[in-house]
């Protein structure tokens, strides 16, 4: 297996993995005959902003969160694993980046806790199936 692990300090600065199955990079090149692993290190605090990075990617599978605060994580829990990368989520990462923040569906919005019109008990008539 070839692993590369791109943190200087494994466990102080970015404990936090978001770990997946990279579909495009399996089965070929280094990975030839397997799979191959993707996982970027982060800072706890911006772990929810780069989950939804790697779950809004394309070419990522079965991705979970790990703690790896003792640096020994090494995708264990994948099958025939032949390349394992961990990149550093940075300041300038693209996952922390994001010029638009998500949108939210209508659904979502009416749910929200802050919406005026959820206060006023407006919302159970207008939209039939969701409680206020």
């Amino acid at each position: 297996m070839i692993f590369q692990d791109d943190r200087e300090d494994r466990t102080v600065v970015y404990p936090i993995l978001i770990v997946g199955r990279d579909t495009f990079l399996s089965g070929w090149g280094q990975a030839t005959g397997g799979n191959s692993i993707a996982a970027w290190a982060c800072k706890e605090e911006d772990m929810t902003a780069v989950e939804h990075w790697v779950r809004s990617r394309s070419d990522m599978e079965n991705i979970r969160v790990v703690n790896d605060s003792h640096g020994f994580y090494m995708a264990g829990d994948f099958c025939n694993v032949q390349h394992f990368h961990i990149y550093v989520v940075g300041e300038n990462h693209p996952a922390l980046q994001e010029s638009t923040p998500r949108r939210l569906t209508r659904a979502q919005a009416i749910r929200r806790r802050d919406n005026p019109l959820r206060q006023l008990g407006y919302l159970c008539h207008v939209n039939k199936g969701l409680r206020a």
